[in-house]
Order: C-alpha cells, then structure tokens, then sequence
C-alpha cells in the first residue's frame, strides 16, 4: 500500500501545467523530488538552456511563438513537441 501513493501522486503530478508543477514544488518540501516535466501549457517564453539538470525529464514541450528554443538533442525523455509558427528549431 505505501508504494501506491507515491506512484498515484506522481501520476496526477504529470498531468499538472508547468505553472502548478512549479507552484506546487514551491509550497510543499515532498515535491521538490518530483522534475518538472510538462513545457507545453502556460509556459513563459524563455529557452530551455543546453545543460538543465532541471529540465532533463520534460516530456512535453511547446516552441510555437518561441525563437529562444533553438536545441532540444538534450531532451531525451521528450515525447511531445510542439514546433509551430516562430519556433528557433531548425533541421539541423
């Protein structure tokens, strides 16, 4: 019973925004283990910098209308990626 929680947690955990992620790591010590891993709903317009211990378990990531994201070969648990219109992502 006590590996259960922790696992549903961190399944609700993933469903949450980048903004209450964040705010949740803020409020509660029992969070901060948890990585942020959702760059795609209510995200400020900032890169995602070449070297983010932070940001290594993203799995979702939005560049549309952000031409600061310009490498994303570091993310390796990435599974959605939003690359619309104004994105610094290029082919090579």
């Amino acid at each position: 019973m006590h590996i259960l929680i922790p696992n549903i947690i961190n399944i609700i955990y993933r469903q949450l925004d980048f903004i209450n992620q964040s705010n949740l790591k803020l409020i509660s010590k029992d969070f901060v283990k948890y990585p942020i891993t959702n760059l795609f709903n209510n995200v400020p317009p900032v890169g995602v910098p070449n070297s983010p211990p932070g940001y290594l378990f993203i799995i979702k990531l939005n560049a549309g209308h952000n031409n600061k994201i310009t490498n994303i070969n570091h993310l390796r648990n990435l599974r959605i990626l939003g690359a619309g219109y104004n994105c610094g992502i290029r082919d090579n």
